[in-house]
């Protein structure tokens, strides 16, 4: 055909045209040979759609004619029909496309997974060969193909520069885009993350916020001619796979934030459960598995000399050096306050024990950067091995956990292994507990009807006087008895206890066991009679108002240094000033975090 035969009379008439040789103006295509014949337009529903050319021997009868026009409207519906047919299949297509597309979003857990069940589902909106995702981090400017469908293992390679590579040109058009590696300046750029077989491309940015992160990419050997329909289609899937990808990383989020402590970035006891759950599923005899348990000496020291936030500092240091002293594969995570727990695949006793050497000795000097207190950051491990100690992880943890015990009831500091300490198995539970339900349960009965506040202050007050008394050089283990004297003391400070036999028996011990501490702690060292009442006097003007008087540190300080009732030596008043002045900063700046 010539152009000029496209735009020839005969494909535009309304009627049926006789022509013959004579006819000056027959089209290129009309052999030599043909006497005449009839043009008949095919316009089913009165639109053209073409023409039909008979080439005829003799001359055409009506009745010739007429049958052949009735021949071509039938011809024309069954095409018109055909025709209607291809686009309502192709519409229900990409309808049913995009419904499946959209239940992936709603059903997707896992990324990769919903990658190919996109691509699969794209098939019926754009014709591609490949499929590819990448993962884009614009503040280092690497690229990494994250997957491929179907999956193709050349093109799995580890991270490239974005600075170069055609899909810098993908992201700058901040729109769906089709592109050529022989044009569009396609040949001057790096193409190796797409493959070296790859001539052409329809791509398109996945954006996160204002930022995109990821590139969704259809991927050609050939000439595909992606055409705007196929772009607009791509826009679509981009929308449905950023909600897919912002869907995954809430659930992502979600899912570490339930397996994970928040303090340490550790796995919890959630997680750690589920991995001894995995672990015991897939062990052999050949296999030896040790479990830690490591449980922090003295805490408390650091919660009533500096605040929580210094014990919080201590957690953190011990988390990381038991990180630190263990393999990437093995797991360490946090189970109490200030107990964790170390799970080793694959090791000796020997290398176990190797580890809670390197932990007592990475944690010998920190206590010197957490702050001002002199008491190093201690831990007391208990190590059970697998067969030997125990079969599945009630066990083991079960003789890890006396195994720790022994540790710290024979000073603390110490690594024991369960094997030495078969004598433990005889010690009743209870005893092993961790720390002195006694001495909390006669603080709690003591200042029972406390206001809120008015416990703040009491924790307060306790602090204020365990930093006096570490200041002072006095040994760790008398700190828990000065907490108990000094709620002793505070007890006559609450304004409507609930006065019962249970309250009156605690104040009567708590007071009863100043004389015991008398008998046996220098007073010179740490002098209560002076101390007590100066530390919760401090502490009880510090209540805010409506409540309480609602002093600063500074002003509550005041009132003790200029009573002569407590006559407070300057090194015990120097503690006092340092602690009460950290204590309030403390404290402003986590209600500034709070706000």
């Amino acid at each position: 055909f010539t152009e000029l035969d496209v735009h020839h009379g005969w494909f535009t008439s309304r009627e049926t045209v006789h022509w013959d040789q004579s006819s000056e103006d027959a089209p290129s295509f009309i052999a030599s040979y043909a006497s005449g014949g009839l043009v008949i337009p095919m316009r089913p529903k009165g639109q053209p759609i073409g023409a039909v050319i008979l080439e005829l021997a003799e001359e055409e009868g009506e009745a010739t004619v007429h049958l052949a026009e009735r021949a071509i409207e039938q011809l024309s519906l069954a095409l018109d029909s055909a025709d209607l047919y291809q686009q309502a299949t192709e519409r229900a297509s990409r309808i049913q496309a995009q419904s499946n597309l959209a239940n992936i979003v709603a059903s997707s857990v896992d990324l990769r997974e919903t990658f190919d069940a996109f691509a699969e589902e794209v098939r019926w909106l754009i014709p591609f060969e490949q499929a590819a995702m990448l993962m884009i981090d614009q503040e280092t400017g690497i690229i990494e193909r994250y997957a491929s469908y179907p999956l193709n293992e050349v093109h799995s390679a580890g991270p490239m520069l974005l600075e170069g590579s055609v899909v810098q040109q993908i992201l700058d058009a901040g729109e769906p885009v089709a592109l050529r590696r022989s044009t569009d300046g396609g040949a001057a750029e790096d193409w190796s993350v797409f493959g070296s077989e790859v001539s052409e491309l329809a791509a398109v940015a996945i954006r996160e916020s204002s930022e995109s992160t990821a590139v969704f990419a259809l991927l050609h050997a050939g000439r595909a001619d992606y055409d705007a329909m196929d772009l607009r289609a791509l826009d679509e899937v981009s929308g449905l796979l950023s909600v897919t990808i912002d869907r995954q990383r809430l659930y992502e989020r979600a899912e570490y934030v339930a397996r994970h402590d928040h303090l340490t970035g550790l796995a919890n006891y959630r997680y750690l459960q589920e991995h001894l759950t995995k672990l015991q599923a897939s062990a052999t005899d050949r296999r030896r598995t040790a479990v830690m348990v490591v449980d922090m000496d003295g805490l408390k020291i650091y919660n009533d000399a500096l605040g929580h936030e210094a014990g919080d500092r201590a957690i953190q240091r011990v988390a990381t050096e038991l990180q630190e002293a263990v393999r990437e594969i093995d797991m360490v995570a946090r189970t109490g306050g200030d107990e964790f727990v170390v799970v080793m695949e694959d090791v000796t006793e020997e290398a176990a024990a190797l580890v809670s050497q390197r932990v007592h000795d990475a944690l010998r000097d920190v206590h010197q950067e957490i702050g001002n207190v002199p008491v190093p950051v201690r831990v007391s491990i208990g190590l059970a091995m697998a067969p030997d100690d125990g079969s599945t992880p009630g066990e083991l943890l079960e003789a890890a956990d006396r195994a720790m015990y022994a540790a710290k009831f024979s000073g603390g500091d110490r690594a024991r292994a369960a094997a030495e300490t078969s004598d433990a198995r005889e010690t009743p539970r209870t005893l092993r507990r961790r720390g002195n339900r006694v001495m909390d349960l006669l603080i709690r009965a003591a200042v029972d009807g406390a206001t809120g506040p008015e416990r703040i202050a009491l924790a307060l007050a306790q602090r204020y006087a365990v930093a006096v008394a570490i200041g002072r050089g006095l040994p760790m283990d008398t700190t828990d008895s000065l907490r108990m004297l000094v709620t002793g003391e505070a007890a006559h400070h609450v304004e409507e206890p609930l006065e019962y036999a249970d309250q009156a028996t605690a104040v009567m011990l708590l007071d009863g066991l100043k004389l015991q501490w008398d008998q046996q702690v220098d007073g010179e060292r740490l002098p209560l009679d002076s101390l007590l009442p100066a530390t919760v006097r401090l502490a009880w003007e510090q209540i805010p108002a409506p409540a309480g008087p609602g002093l600063s540190a500074d002003e509550a300080l005041r009132i003790i240094q200029e009573d002569p009732a407590y006559d407070l030596e300057p090194e015990v008043m120097e503690i006092l000033v340092e602690t009460a002045r950290t204590a309030e900063f403390e404290r402003r700046r986590q209600r500034r975090d709070a706000a």
